[in-house]
Parts: C-alpha cells; sequence; structure tokens
C-alpha cells in the first residue's frame, strides 16, 4: 500500500463520515420531534437510526460482515468480546440494541447527544458506589425491550485473545433472569496489509484518534460474527459470566470448519 494513497483514503473517508454523521444526527433529532414525551418510541426511533448509520460507516469504512448464526431479538442481554469501537458499528447493524458505555462518552460532542438519543446506558466503572443504580438503568433498559449489549471483558483487548469477564454488569441477569445470549467478533485484513492486531485492536496505549486513522487507511477488512445458537440464564452472576466467557472463547476459536458458510452482509443487507 502506498503510504500517499492510504493517507488519502483516510482523508477523503473522514469527510464522508463527518457527514454521515451530522447528515444522520439532524434526521433524528426530526424524526424524534414528532415522538415527543413517548420513551419506547423515540428509543425505537433512536435505534433505527443508530443502525442505518451504523449499516452506512461500515460501508464507508471498507467492512465486510460475515454472520454465522441469527442476531437474537427481543428483550435480553447480548454478551461479546471487545476490540474496537467497530464492535459497535458490527452490532448496531445486525441487532439493533442499545449499548452499555463509559460515563464520559456521554460529554462528548455530538455523540454524546447522539449515544444518549438512542438509549444508550452510561456507567461509572471507577465508582463502585454508583453500582446500584447502574443496574436499576440496566434492568429498565432490558425490561423495555431492545436487546442491551454488554462487554464484560471492561476494556478493548489486541483481538487475539478473549479476557475473563467480569461478572458486576452481569447482576442485571442474576436479577431478572432475563436471555443472555453469546457473540464472538473476530477481525481479519487482507494479504499486504497491517495485521488486525495493529490497525483494527484500539488497545495499549493508542489514542481513539490514532486508531481510527490507522483504521481508515485500510483498502478494506472482514469481521466474522459468531451468534450464539441458544441463550444462556442464570441466577449467580459469577458462574453466568464464566459459561458466557467460554461459549465466547469457543466460538472466537473456532476456525469454521464443518460450520455452516457465513453469509456475507454490506450495510445490512445480504450479498448474494
Amino acid at each position: 500500500m502506498s503510504p500517499v494513497m492510504s493517507r488519502a483514503r483516510a482523508a477523503g473517508r473522514l469527510v464522508r463520515l463527518a457527514g454521515l454523521l451530522g447528515t444522520r444526527y439532524v434526521a433524528l433529532r426530526r424524526a424524534q420531534r414528532h415522538a415527543k414525551r413517548d420513551l419506547a418510541a423515540r428509543r425505537r426511533i433512536g435505534t433505527e437510526h443508530f443502525q442505518a448509520f451504523a449499516t452506512r460507516c461500515l460501508e464507508v469504512i471498507g467492512a465486510r460482515v460475515d454472520v454465522s448464526g441469527r442476531p437474537p431479538t427481543g428483550p435480553g442481554l447480548l454478551v461479546s468480546n471487545h476490540v474496537s469501537h467497530v464492535d459497535i458499528l458490527v452490532l448496531a447493524s445486525l441487532a439493533r440494541p442499545v449499548f452499555v458505555a463509559k460515563a464520559e462518552v456521554a460529554r462528548w460532542p455530538l455523540i454524546g447527544h447522539l449515544a444518549r438519543t438512542v438509549g444508550t446506558v452510561f456507567v461509572e466503572r471507577a465508582h463502585r458506589r454508583t453500582l446500584p443504580r447502574m443496574l436499576e438503568e440496566l434492568e429498565a433498559a432490558v425490561e423495555a425491550g431492545p436487546r442491551v449489549v454488554l462487554f464484560p471483558e471492561g476494556r478493548t483487548t489486541d483481538g487475539e485473545r478473549v479476557l475473563p469477564f467480569r461478572p458486576a454488569l452481569l447482576e442485571v441477569a442474576a436479577r431478572t433472569g432475563c436471555e443472555v445470549h453469546p457473540v464472538a467478533l473476530r477481525y481479519r485484513t487482507g494479504p499486504g496489509m497491517p495485521p488486525a492486531r495493529s490497525a483494527i485492536a484500539w488497545w495499549a496505549d493508542t489514542t481513539l484518534a490514532g486508531h481510527a486513522w490507522r483504521l481508515l487507511q485500510l483498502p478494506e477488512f472482514s469481521v466474522r460474527v459468531t451468534f450464539g445458537a441458544a441463550p444462556l440464564c442464570g441466577r449467580e452472576r459469577k458462574p453466568l459470566a464464566r459459561r458466557l466467557h467460554a461459549a465466547v472463547s469457543e466460538m472466537w476459536n473456532d476456525d469454521a470448519q464443518g460450520a455452516p458458510a457465513p453469509r456475507s452482509v454490506r450495510g445490512g443487507q445480504r450479498v448474494p
């Protein structure tokens, strides 16, 4: 890859993404204005718009999504390993869920407001005393209907392993007995390209801007999304966390031998 061409590609994509974000934000505000104080309708509108936004973003950045299994529907939790902020776009394009994010995201310009309008649940990970309030908000989000995504590793990784799952936020599953579906994400780049570990994963001391700039320089990449065949349930969060970690790890390690061929999707639509 020519460095000059790569930088030009990244700059062009950045401009397109900025325009896409602004356009979708205006459309979302206009659509939600009609819902007024109907919280359920506003959240539904928000997730629909975010799905369209995520789908288009994946097209712009050259992502191919290969899917095994079926995205779950209805209330409950979706538990995944966490590699990059691209994870959010991928899952949003397939399952139309609600996400859990760190509290500082709510204060980011434009993106913070967009996150609030689509029903994101914000958590203060550094303060244990806020855990009861966070669990109440999560429980309300689960009962409201859209599937809620948790990344129980607690941070992004290099994408070459699945870290042990932290059980704290799985207390909501123990309280409600809701279904918890495991999902595994695994990224790959093509021959001659930087490995996913350095070009897609966001870890170590890399800044968000540096990570995004490297990612946008890639000509294309793929992500394999494997949804578990059946949900897990449990009334004790620690055993449930271990079972979920085992399920996600097994799917992540599967080299697809003997498994049904994944279907490729672009922009949330199947590609023949």
